[in-house]
């Protein structure tokens, strides 16, 4: 808001949307602004488990509601074993939950447009003596500058990374392309590594994951990301096979995404143990763009 020179202005916060103050007869009074803006939002809160001697990836996907700026950080960082852990945070230009060649370290803010996606992800390393069981909590820290006003917003996410012992969680990527095949993603039929498509093609793509350790698996999550030059199905990102414990859920994109979404894909299975030898399969859909 910015209110100007009013007489009898009262207007103690300039982000509330309104203004108050007592006009004089037959007066105007230019150059007064006052709006609401939509808040953008911050997704989501990650727990994952690792090995040490290993690293990890932690993706979140923010969404602009208004042109501006917006700067990543990392807070409140607590290790329940100190100087076992390294995080770094870098910018994931096309969202594809990887550190691809030329991605770098985030340092500076990314200014983005109402609508338009910016994807961050937390690289973390465990040292190989670490302790099984020890833990490091972050929080991701969004601060939003928006154009043509003061007024800021500061979202946070909430990451918990737990070092596993015996645990071992496997996951396997599959490809098949639904415009020349039958995709059959319970039993896998013509899914492969990888695959050919053409622009306008729609590839299924499936994930299984699988508990291969003696001990079970808790706070389970899946990140997978749309592919480069590919653009969401709407609604298709499927649990095709449930785990007997967890129960498992889509975290992004809410709703299960419209038709064009590019950006993450995860899921997150809490509330119980995945047992050894349990596993799961999710899948979603995307066309090749033109």
């Amino acid at each position: 808001e910015t209110p100007g020179a009013l007489p009898s202005l009262n207007n103690p916060t300039n982000s509330d949307g309104q203004i108050i103050f007592t006009p004089a007869i037959f007066e105007d009074y230019a150059n007064v602004n006052f709006g609401q803006i939509e808040s953008p939002t911050l997704a989501s809160d990650r727990n994952i488990t690792v090995s040490g001697g290993t690293s990890t990836r932690a993706v979140h996907a923010y969404t602009a509601t208004i042109s501006g700026d917006v700067s990543f950080s990392l807070a409140n960082i607590v290790e329940t074993v100190p100087g076992n852990f390294n995080q770094a945070l870098y910018e994931d230009p096309n969202c594809s939950g990887t550190i691809d060649p030329g991605e770098e370290l985030l340092l500076t803010p990314i200014s983005v447009s109402a609508g338009e996606q910016a994807c961050v992800q937390i690289n973390i390393q465990t040292s190989t003596n670490i302790t099984q069981g020890a833990v490091l909590t972050y929080d991701l820290v969004a601060t939003t500058a928006y154009a043509g006003t003061t007024a800021t917003t500061i979202l946070t996410n909430t990451d918990r990374i737990t070092v596993s012992g015996s645990q071992s969680l496997i996951l396997i990527k599959q490809v098949c392309n639904a415009s020349i095949s039958t995709c059959d993603a319970a039993t896998g039929a013509n899914f492969s590594a990888e695959n050919d498509g053409r622009p306008g093609d729609r590839l299924v793509y499936r994930l299984v994951f699988a508990s291969k350790g003696p001990d079970g698996v808790t706070d389970i999550y899946i990140n997978d990301a749309t592919p480069s030059f590919t653009s969401l199905v709407g609604n298709s990102p499927t649990i095709v096979q449930s785990l007997n414990g967890p129960i498992c859920a889509l975290t992004s994109p809410a709703g299960g995404g419209a038709n064009g979404y590019q950006g993450v894909i995860s899921w997150q299975c809490t509330g119980g143990e995945m047992a050894s030898g349990d596993q799961g399969i999710v899948s979603f859909d995307v066309t090749i763009d033109q």
